[in-house]
């Protein structure tokens, strides 16, 4: 069996930019290196450090952007413009419609790319399988795009039971499978016992309040300021450790920041801004932490950042929103409803759990154990997941 596994073509794969998409995506290529089921042909933009990779079942071909190119493409998107063109022009996913169209794969797998699947689409007869990873109202407030494409593909693959429901209220589309993301489980582990505390300046007895993510308007920084700045007035001992950066490693100072600072300005030493870790070593990063706290204000096509605090043994605080309410669970844990009182509810929480070192250790066993037992998170189970759902032979 030889498939296209085709990335979103924004960072690269494998994962040497990070990427939450091009991290699973990597590691379907890596479990493919050792279990030897399938070839691959992957679609990825180029990036130098990819050179460093060398795969027998997965053969790389890397799309090379120079400035012909992109003179080209900024060329036919004013035309387009001018025109009243409703359609957008990328000439590196041209240029993956027209090599997949010169194959014959089995199968052709298109990763959280709806415009590329479309191009695909109509430029190849091969079977179309799109693996959905986010909710459709971040890109296609008209669904039109989705709609296509539960009209053309041979399956779609969502990462959560929420995201397989909103597709279902868009189109009657029964041909959907949910593959739940999954995380590297022999790097995520409780038995890591270095953190990050001395580097941070944070003190031994000092609780750590945790958010990982990107730093933007949906994900409820802001909220887990206020609320944290509330608990800090009558608890003298806590920090909060922000991880993460607008965009991959690019943390520039907008207008939302510009909140996030003024919101602070009392607290300073008490909030920590790291800016973006590398998935290596964010084992370290969450040993630091006492608290995980996952204040989105958006609907989440999943939560990573859950199962990652799972493995790591860390009692977690997410909005009841989205795929998060799949994930964490009472036994380890609180969802907290994103209404008018939200802030409110955060702090009321997080001072909960901060007061109570009994709750927090026993939550973080319950989660760590919860982990454990649901092998569908782990890199493994993934790989052999993802096959099951992509069979020829059904």
């Amino acid at each position: 069996m030889k498939i296209a596994l085709v990335s979103p073509m924004i960072l690269p794969v494998p994962s040497v930019r990070g990427g939450a998409v091009e991290m699973l995506t990597t590691y379907l290529i890596d479990e493919n290196e050792k279990q030897k089921k399938i070839d691959i042909d992957l679609y990825t933009i180029y990036d130098k450090k990819l050179q460093e990779f060398s795969y027998k079942r997965t053969n790389i071909i890397k799309i090379k952007t120079n400035i012909v190119k992109k003179i080209i493409q900024k060329a036919i998107s004013f035309i387009y413009r001018i025109t009243n063109k409703k359609k957008s022009f990328n000439i590196a996913w041209e240029e993956v419609a027209r090599k997949i169209r010169k194959e014959n794969y089995d199968l052709v797998v298109v990763e959280n790319n709806m415009f590329l699947y479309k191009l695909i689409s109509k430029k190849t007869n091969n079977n179309l399988i799109y693996h959905m990873h986010n909710d459709f109202n971040n890109f296609d407030k008209t669904k039109q795009n989705y709609k296509f494409i539960a009209n053309s593909a041979k399956e779609i693959i969502t990462v959560s039971e929420y995201i397989k429901n909103r597709l279902k209220s868009v189109d009657n589309f029964d041909r959907i499978k949910v593959l739940p993301n999954a995380i590297d489980d022999k790097l995520f582990t409780k038995t890591n016992f270095k953190n990050l505390r001395e580097k941070y300046c944070i003190d031994k007895n000092d609780i750590v309040i945790g958010y990982a993510g990107r730093i933007t308007e949906e994900k409820g920084i802001l909220e887990l300021v206020q609320a944290f700045k509330k608990l800090s007035n009558i608890n003298k001992k806590i920090k909060l450790l922000i991880v993460g950066s607008q965009w991959y490693g690019n943390l520039k100072k907008d207008e939302y920041i510009s909140k996030i600072n003024s919101e602070m300005n009392e607290i300073k030493d008490k909030v920590i801004f790291t800016g973006y870790i590398d998935l290596k070593d964010m084992p370290l990063v969450y040993n630091t932490m006492d608290i995980v706290v996952i204040p989105s204000l958006c609907n989440e096509a999943f939560g990573c950042v859950a199962i990652e605090a799972m493995a790591m043994g860390k009692p977690i605080i997410a909005s009841k929103v989205g795929g998060l309410t799949e994930i964490v669970k009472d036994q380890f844990g609180f969802t907290i409803q994103t209404d008018c009182n939200f802030v409110e509810k955060l702090y009321s929480k997080i001072k909960y759990l901060v007061e109570n070192d009994s709750l927090r250790n026993k939550y973080g066993k319950k989660a760590n154990e919860e982990f454990e037992k649901n092998k569908n998170y782990h890199k493994e189970q993934y790989y052999n997941n993802f096959l099951e759902i992509i069979k020829l032979d059904k």
